[in-house]
């Protein structure tokens, strides 16, 4: 993306940020986060990660800190998009992703940064940004969760595409799903984000960390039986408040994050 692009991109994200900004303010427990997504190119993966390597090494030898490229970390979903995670302190830090990028080519040259751009963005077939807010009111925490922090290697993505009003809806079956879930002795923990921009919303995603997609589908098929007909009409009941509803897996890779994990 060119500079002038990825400034107007910016501009119009943070305008409709601002409009929300009190409802932010009004949940100061729900973390925000920015997820920067680029869809890659199939047959040219290995230079998208080449690229994204370098693009490490540029933030590290040009002493880059500003919010949100302070850190981040990076998700390979199975359908090769790569999601940047980046915490958000609030929704004004977008416009310092801007900034970020023109620290960057003022520490580069034009010149330089404006070659590098380009081959960066040769393996990538498209790219969006999307603000979520994490909801841990409707999250699921078992107290003694099956998979610990060091051991998860695959996350399922489950997408809910909620039908316009319906949103309203879902604290109070989230309540019911903890209630089951825990008298069903169900280990198996979940956390829970709300799209605020840049997405077909209203939308909530649950995710649901794993040793792999292997033992996430055994858990489930687990928890399922041991649940029986209370998971059954509960999942009814949630699916009836949706248009649309997909699962993904993604996969942490700590060794496109920054700083490098």
């Amino acid at each position: 993306m060119t500079l002038a692009r990825y400034r107007k991109t910016i501009y119009l994200v943070v305008t409709l940020a601002l409009a929300l900004l009190p409802l932010a303010a009004n949940a100061q427990s729900e973390r925000l986060y920015l997820i920067h997504i680029e869809q890659a190119d199939p047959s040219q993966l290995a230079a998208y990660e080449t690229m994204s390597r370098e693009f490490l090494d540029l933030l590290a030898k040009q002493g880059i800190s500003s919010i949100p490229f302070d850190g981040f970390n990076v998700l390979m979903l199975d359908d090769l998009s790569f999601h940047f995670v980046s915490p958000l302190a609030t929704l004004g830090d977008l416009t310092k992703v801007y900034d970020t990028f023109g620290a960057l080519a003022q520490k580069m040259g034009p010149e330089n940064f404006a070659a590098f751009m380009k081959r960066a963005n040769a393996p990538i077939v498209s790219w969006r940004d999307t603000v979520i807010k994490e909801r841990p009111d409707l999250a699921f925490r078992p107290s003694k969760p099956r998979i610990k922090e060091n051991e998860v290697g695959a996350i399922r993505f489950d997408y809910y595409y909620l039908k316009p009003g319906r949103e309203f809806e879902v604290a109070a079956l989230a309540k019911e799903w903890n209630v089951m879930l825990t008298s069903r002795g169900i280990a198996d923990g979940y956390t829970v984000f709300e799209s605020l921009l840049g997405s077909d919303g209203p939308l909530f995603v649950v995710a649901t960390p794993g040793k792999s997609v292997a033992d996430l589908a055994a858990a489930n098929e687990a928890n399922r039986r041991a649940a029986g007909e209370a998971w059954t009409a509960l999942e009814r009941r949630t699916l009836e408040l949706c248009r649309r509803f997909e699962t993904k897996f993604g996969f942490p890779r700590p060794d496109l994050s920054y700083p490098k994990r």
